[in-house]
């Protein structure tokens, strides 16, 4: 009997096509969740100077044991002498040099972007 294997073959590309959407599904939340910035929070744009960069480790117990989650801050100063600290990510934390001049972006206490002068 072939139909049973052609009913077979229906089935599966049903569940194949299930498990494509709900991983897109969950890709599509992932990326809506990782922005915690408030839409109504303001861009700021400002000349700001590297002071200094700080790496902190938290360590937190997980299903497998320990593990090391790796933290980076950069304290930047603004042309008003005013100090602030933010969480960069790592590839973009190390372009970042003690002492560099450059236009930052950010929201919140989020950082966007640091061009060089």
């Amino acid at each position: 009997m072939r139909g049973g294997g052609i009913m077979e073959n229906q089935v599966l590309i049903i569940i194949f096509v299930g498990l494509v959407f709900f991983i897109l599904s969950l890709l599509f939340l992932r990326k809506q969740t990782t922005n915690k910035l408030d839409k109504n929070t303001s861009l700021s744009v400002i000349n700001a100077k590297v002071e200094s960069k700080n790496q902190s480790v938290d360590r937190s117990r997980d299903v497998n044991g320990k593990s090391t989650a790796v933290r980076f801050f950069v304290t930047f100063s603004k042309e008003n002498g005013e100090i602030i600290t933010l969480k960069v990510p790592y590839p973009k934390y190390l372009k970042l040099e003690k002492g560099v001049s450059g236009r930052l972006k950010y929201k919140e206490d989020c950082f966007i972007s640091f061009i060089n002068n």
